[in-house]
């Protein structure tokens, strides 16, 4: 009999348990949407200036302290910063023919060998200058922290050089003051010249004054540090209106899901309402909608899309999540078994190969439309052509916003069939639905 009655008890119990875990889950899962819906509320309840109180995102915060979320990137109190000193380049300014070809600059300036940002999607970590490098650069970083990590899999490693300022100091002084006029400068192209440290010792407010002092070049700030929305920043700017424009670089609004592969930036929330600081001070900005993942495509990409306030910015650059060598990390971002995580497996691993051609297209025309007759001629989208099948070769026809990415043919055309047909014989795309009304 005591047998009996200690198995039902075990077999009650562990039915209450299970019972328990699963409402246990589906709260936890309320909360997290909760936690979504809250962010975009507050995204836009800031960038509309009704945050509660004094205006955040108006004229009065800009002179007083800055707001947390702008001030310090996410779990930067939770990760030290590994600083790994490596050699320096021979030259810091080097023209950069591949951001010439999607339009954003001709030449670039990189602060630091790697930035302390840890984004699991940066394509820095595979380019050839630390693909080349990646031995001797383990080996300097065991020798100064005892430990032989690696950029992809270390988000608090940062490589930096011996002294930038010196060096630039030295190449800019055999320069003309003209040097780069008409022409424009990224900063930076590989990695985020505002990251926290640099931003921290002043490396980056003296670099960029020797770029004032020192050149004609127009300089394109590129950065997920919402730190160029406080008040120090924006007087920066404002003081050299005519040789600045910023972007922020963000491609969700999911801000739980981002933190997962953006590990250290500012949330995009932080990030949108530095870039909305900065349109209020009157200092030309852009959109910088690299990379969009699939998730984002929708109602999300919309909202996204009008809060970077396409009738303010000078252009909007877009592109997809293209298939890097690390999409696997990006896919372990998702919350294990997810839809959206096996559907975004399905674009990389080879299984479905409609699937990132699709993904692409309707990215291209949900931008298209949501920017409207009005806008679209401030689109540059970056359309890697190579994947995209037949079936969806018509949603770029006309070729409209469209920079294609793809190295051409000996006679210039796409080395995609179906994208080379269209070039011969391109067709006006209809026109596109009014834009919505931005306050």
């Amino acid at each position: 009999m005591a047998s009996a009655v200690e198995k039902f008890w075990v077999t009650l119990t562990n039915d209450r348990l299970s019972r328990s875990l699963l409402v246990f889950a589906k709260v936890m899962n309320l909360f997290n949407q909760v936690g979504v819906a809250f962010a975009r509320l507050r995204t836009h309840a800031l960038l509309r200036g009704y945050g509660g109180g004094a205006d955040r995102c108006g004229t009065t915060p800009l002179f007083g302290n800055a707001p947390r979320s702008l001030a310090r990137p996410r779990h930067a109190r939770r990760m030290k910063t590994k600083l790994v000193t490596v050699p320096n380049l021979k030259q810091l300014i080097q023209p950069c023919p591949g951001f010439a070809k999607k339009g954003l600059a001709d030449y670039k300036l990189d602060a630091a060998a790697l930035c302390e940002f840890g984004c699991v999607y940066c394509s820095s970590n595979s380019g050839y200058y630390l693909r080349r490098n990646r031995e001797p650069f383990a080996k300097l970083t065991e020798a100064q922290t005892g430990e032989r990590t690696y950029p992809a899999d270390d988000p608090a490693l940062m490589l930096v050089w011996t002294d930038v300022e010196k060096q630039l100091e030295a190449e800019l002084a055999s320069k003309p003051k003209a040097y780069g006029a008409g022409k424009t400068l990224v900063f930076s192209m590989l990695t985020d010249g505002f990251s926290p440290t640099l931003v921290g010792k002043g490396v980056t407010e003296r670099v960029l004054a020797m770029l004032v002092e020192g050149t004609g070049f127009r300089i394109r700030v590129l950065t997920k540090n919402a730190v160029v929305g406080t008040a120090k920043w924006v007087r920066f700017f404002r003081a050299h209106r005519d040789r600045f424009v910023v972007g922020l670089s963000i491609g969700s609004l999911g801000n739980a899901w981002m933190a997962g592969i953006e590990r250290r930036t500012s949330s995009p929330p932080a990030r949108l309402e530095a870039l909305r600081n900065l349109q209020r001070a009157s200092i030309p900005t852009y959109g910088m909608l690299c990379p969009v993942f699939p998730a984002t495509v929708g109602v999300e990409l919309a909202e996204l899309v009008d809060l970077i306030r396409p009738d303010l910015v000078e252009h909007v650059w877009a592109e997809p999540y293209n298939d890097r060598v690390n999409w696997q990390r990006v896919r372990d971002a998702f919350p294990q078994g997810s839809h959206e995580g096996e559907r975004f497996e399905a674009m990389f691993d080879g299984s479905e190969p409609a699937a990132w051609s699709f993904y692409c297209a309707e990215l291209y025309r949900q931008l298209r439309d949501r920017l409207g007759k009005n806008w679209i001629h401030k689109l540059r989208f970056l359309l890697y052509e190579d994947r995209v099948l037949p079936q969806h070769a018509a949603s770029f026809n006309g070729f409209e916003g469209i920079i294609l990415q793809g190295k051409p043919d000996d006679a210039g055309a796409s080395k995609n069939p179906c994208i080379a047909a269209l070039q011969r014989r391109p067709e006006p795309v209809e026109d596109e639905a009014e834009p919505p009304t931005y306050h």
